[in-house]
């Protein structure tokens, strides 16, 4: 049997990072404050939970994906974890961020557990990786929101706005990693 989840894509306006310079790992207190807004596009993740080790497939290519195996590891020892992408890597759109909680809330649909537990999961599993610094939470809200206190709550701080508008994004440039910002 197999679970299905999606997440949006996010674009960040703005933000710095309070604490940056200090150990990000496995701390909830951890992130950016700034703001940005969620998109109809995103990630799309298909999981079958199995044994030992988990397989990742990202757009039809088995791959490595530290940030995906951290966040589904909380939850079962193995499996396979088939991603599909609606935009390209590493050109701010958050996919990591949206890869790493589409595959826990699938995991945790295929076992019958609380999706909740996805959200803490994949921000721990990003703040260790630093490939994104506070996208999990926005994704995980929707629309347009700031990020008034970095983390997530009760520790962290978001406003959100619900906002209908159409929206053109266009891809400029090479890929920029989050850790090189």
């Amino acid at each position: 049997m197999t679970s299905k989840a999606f997440c949006p894509a996010h674009i960040t306006g703005f933000f710095s990072l309070p604490l940056k310079g200090k150990n990000y790992e496995n701390d909830e207190r951890m992130g950016s404050r700034g703001a940005g807004f969620s998109i109809d596009l995103g990630v799309k993740a298909e999981v079958e939970v199995g044994d030992e080790g988990w397989d990742i497939i990202v757009n039809g290519e088995k791959t490595s994906f530290m940030v995906v195996e951290k966040t589904v590891f909380n939850f079962a020892p193995g499996g396979t974890v088939s991603l599909e992408t609606d935009l390209p890597f590493s050109q701010g759109f958050g996919l990591s961020g949206a890869c790493a909680l589409s595959a826990g809330m699938a995991v945790l649909d295929e076992l019958g557990q609380n999706l909740d537990r996805a959200l803490p999961a994949a921000h721990k599993a990003e703040m260790f990786c630093r490939t994104g610094m506070g996208d999990v939470l926005a994704q995980s809200k929707g629309g347009f929101e700031v990020r008034v206190k970095e983390g997530l709550p009760p520790n962290g701080e978001i406003s959100v706005e619900e906002v209908e508008k159409d929206l053109v994004v266009a891809v400029a440039g090479s890929q920029l990693m989050t850790p090189d910002i």
